[in-house]
């Protein structure tokens, strides 16, 4: 091709440029999709990927007295933990 005196054709030109724009508007429309149409669908898959419950169980069980009767036993407690970057990030989104 290079170095010949044989020049491309001006049709096989043309086509290779169609197609070429015709694969950057498919990749377009792809990215546009998922960017704005698909939007809510992978924010929720996001968000339920970032916050998980992860039970932490109690280092004792019941308690019993010489009886056999429980005196105290576990209660289940919610503890709750963010990192400083996190809350300014929302903060700055609303």
């Amino acid at each position: 091709m290079f170095g010949r005196d044989e020049k491309v054709s001006a049709i096989r030109l043309t086509a290779a440029q169609y197609l070429i724009l015709g694969i950057f508007l498919v990749l377009a429309y792809g990215l546009w999709r998922l960017q704005v149409m698909q939007s809510d669908y992978y924010s929720l898959a996001a968000e339920k990927n970032r916050i998980r419950n992860v039970p932490v169980l109690a280092p004792r069980g019941r308690i019993l007295d010489r009886e056999g009767r429980i005196q105290k036993k576990h209660i289940g407690a919610t503890d709750a933990s963010t990192f400083e970057r996190e809350v300014q990030t929302l903060l700055q989104g609303r």
